[in-house]
């Protein structure tokens, strides 16, 4: 199976800077312009990335700079079940990210401890 995973996902410790250390880390998935893409969320002392899998038509990997998140806040998956959670940033962005129920109320706690 951890075979399979690297095949679908770029090596995280190519994209992480030399003094980043992975807090937590977690299968999520974004929503952007109304789409699902499936992926892995790492969250940093520094930042959140995201990293869509190969699958994905959106391979683009992004960030979120901790500096720069306004607001965190647990949110409804189409508003009918708990596991989202919402990061808006200071330029007024919107990040969903879809996660487990339990691993959504690690990360909302995590990331409040860090912003």
């Amino acid at each position: 199976m951890i075979k399979i995973l690297n095949l679908i996902f770029n090596d995280i410790e190519q994209i992480l800077e030399a003094d980043e250390i992975i807090i937590l880390q977690d299968f999520a998935n974004l929503f952007r312009g109304g789409i699902a893409i499936g992926g892995k969320l790492t969250l940093t002392q520094e930042r959140i990335l995201f990293q869509p899998h190969k699958l994905n038509f959106d391979t683009d990997e992004g960030f979120i700079d901790l500096d720069n998140i306004k607001g965190i806040k647990k949110v409804k998956t189409l508003n009918i079940i708990d596991t989202s959670l919402s990061i808006t940033t200071e330029n007024g962005d919107d990040f969903i990210f879809v996660l487990g129920a339990e691993n959504r109320d690690k990360w909302y706690d995590k990331l409040n401890s860090l912003v």
